[in-house]
C-alpha cells in the first residue's frame, strides 16, 4: 500500500514552492488559486485511487482472506488521505510558519506513537491495528486543517471543484521533476527491501528494515534545517534577492 504515496506526483513540493512564491510577492489571490487547484487535483486523485483499490481488494478474483482485505483497505485509505493533506500542510512553510509546522508535526507524531504503542500493548488484530492507523491519520489531518484555518484565516481556502481539478492538472507538467526525486528515494528505500525479500524471506526484511532505520537516524539532523532553508531560498528567489 505504501506505493500509493507515489500518486503525490511531486505535487506537494511543487505546489508548496508556488505558494511560497505567491506569498513572498504578496499575491494573495494567486496563493488562494494555487492552493485550491492543488488541493482539488490531489483530492480527486486520492478518491479515484481509493475506489480502484477497494474494487481490487474486495474482488472475488483476488485470493486474499478477509483480514488481508481489510488491512490493505485501511492502509491505502490512510496513505491516500495524506496525499491531499500534505498539499494543505505545505501552507505552513509557504507562509514562513516553520516552527509552527514542526510543533504540529511533532504533536501528530506523539499521537501516532501513543496510539500504535497502546494497540501493540493490547495485541489487537492486524485489521484493528490498520483501522487505528486510518483513524489517527484522518484525525490528525483534520487537526492540521483546523489549525491552518486559525493561523491563516481568509488566506486558507481549501475548496474543491471540478473546474479546479482541471486547472490543477496543468501543474503536473512542472511537478514531475520533484516526483522523479521522490521516485528515486522510493526506489532507494524499497528496492533493497525487495531484493532482501526475494533472497532471504520476510524475517530478513524485518531485521534489515529495523537496523537500517536505526542507522539512518543521523539523517534527521539535516531534516531539521532543510525545510526552513528551502523556504527562505524560495522567498529570496521570488523577490529577486
Amino acid at each position: 500500500a505504501s506505493y500509493l504515496s507515489l500518486l503525490d506526483l511531486g505535487g506537494q513540493s511543487y505546489i508548496g514552492v508556488r505558494l511560497a512564491q505567491a506569498f513572498a510577492r504578496d499575491r494573495l489571490d494567486e496563493f488562494r488559486v494555487v492552493l485550491r487547484e492543488g488541493f482539488s487535483l490531489f483530492l480527486a486523485l486520492a478518491i479515484v485511487a481509493q475506489v480502484v483499490v477497494l474494487a481490487v481488494v474486495f474482488s472475488p478474483l483476488v485470493p486474499w482472506n478477509a483480514s488481508a482485505r481489510l488491512v490493505v483497505a485501511y492502509y491505502s485509505g490512510a496513505i491516500l488521505i495524506s496525499v491531499p493533506s500534505a498539499v494543505l500542510g505545505s501552507c505552513y512553510a509557504a507562509t514562513g510558519r516553520i516552527v509552527r509546522s514542526a510543533t504540529v508535526g511533532n504533536l501528530c507524531r506523539v499521537i501516532y506513537v501513543a496510539c500504535y504503542a497502546l494497540a501493540l500493548f493490547w495485541k489487537v488484530s492486524q485489521p484493528v491495528y490498520a483501522a487505528i492507523v486510518f483513524v489517527t491519520v484522518t484525525a490528525t489531518s483534520a487537526v492540521i486543517v483546523f489549525d491552518l484555518h486559525r493561523q491563516l484565516g481568509d488566506l486558507f481556502r481549501p475548496t474543491a471543484t471540478l473546474a479546479s481539478v482541471r486547472a490543477g492538472a496543468t501543474h503536473l507538467r512542472s511537478s514531475l521533476e520533484y516526483w522523479m526525486f521522490a521516485l528515486a528515494c522510493g526506489l532507494n528505500v524499497q528496492g533493497l527491501l525487495l531484493v532482501v525479500a526475494a533472497g532471504s524471506g520476510t524475517a530478513s526484511v524485518a531485521a534489515f528494515a529495523t537496523h537500517r532505520a536505526a542507522a539512518n537516524l543521523i539523517v534527521y539532523a539535516g531534516n531539521l534545517l532543510r525545510p526552513a532553508v528551502a523556504t527562505e531560498l524560495t522567498f529570496m528567489a521570488a523577490r529577486s534577492d
